[in-house]
């Protein structure tokens, strides 16, 4: 699902300030002169592992295109916890116990935070319970945590949430694609398959007012089946009776 973003323009002088700043980083850190007395220099190698990696994608991510991301370092984090150990042990016994002390109290009030629903299993068993002819739109492009982030015109032709959606379902379902640019297209399109089919699916990593410019609104009736931090589940089932007629 990654997406490392587009090409961009940089200035030449901050590409070579990049380059030069990690190029330093790496280099002192591999063939600088000794820091420590331990001849195995465990703190300087630590710092080597956890810095020269971070070095290395936040200059890329200026010269060449964005490519620095948390989950991509996150096995520097390893290194990165003994150096803080380290640190902290320098205040001494007392110092070092009640920092840690703070630090757990701190990631434990976060645990409530974390986003623990993946909707992908109950995506899958509601669209499994529905018409096998139903097709399932994805918005293409890339989405990212907030519309913000967002850009419809820039990678995952198929879909962004395809890649999940199909690692969880197998069903003979269609699948479909919109631009989330054109939402007056993309409404002709959900409601001619729903017409079609009697019902349609979207999958939307978009907020309610972008994910509901994608969908009919007349002779059409649109439930919202799932909900959660970053992806919603929309069901598009034509209406009978007050003159409609889907189409």
């Amino acid at each position: 699902m990654d997406w490392i973003g587009p090409a961009h323009r940089t200035g030449l002088m901050r590409k070579v300030a990049a380059v030069m700043a990690a190029g330093f980083v790496m280099a002192s850190l591999t063939f600088g002169p000794r820091m420590e007395p331990d001849n195995r220099e465990p703190i300087r190698w630590c710092a080597a592992l956890a810095l020269i990696p971070v070095s290395a994608l936040a200059a890329g991510s200026i010269v060449i295109r964005p490519m620095f991301t948390i989950r991509y370092v996150a096995p520097c984090g390893a290194f990165m916890t003994l150096l803080v150990a380290r640190f902290l042990w320098s205040f001494g016994e007392r110092g070092f116990r009640l920092a840690t002390v703070g630090i757990v109290t701190a990631l434990v009030c976060l645990l409530p935070h974390y986003p623990w629903y993946e909707p992908w299993p109950d995506i899958t068993r509601l669209v499994s319970g529905g018409p096998p002819t139903a097709p399932v739109f994805f918005e293409s492009g890339f989405v990212g945590s907030n519309e913000a982030e967002s850009n419809p015109e820039e990678g995952f032709p198929n879909g962004y949430f395809r890649i999940p959606f199909d690692r969880y379902f197998s069903g003979p379902n269609p699948r479909r694609v919109i631009d989330p640019s054109r939402p007056a297209a993309d409404r002709q399109a959900v409601a001619a398959a729903a017409a079609e089919a009697k019902a349609a699916w979207l999958v939307s990593g978009f907020g309610a007012e972008t994910a509901r410019a994608e969908l009919p609104e007349k002779c059409y009736k649109v439930d919202l089946k799932i909900a959660s931090e970053y992806t919603r589940l929309y069901q598009v089932v034509p209406s009978a009776g007050n003159g409609c007629r889907p189409r």
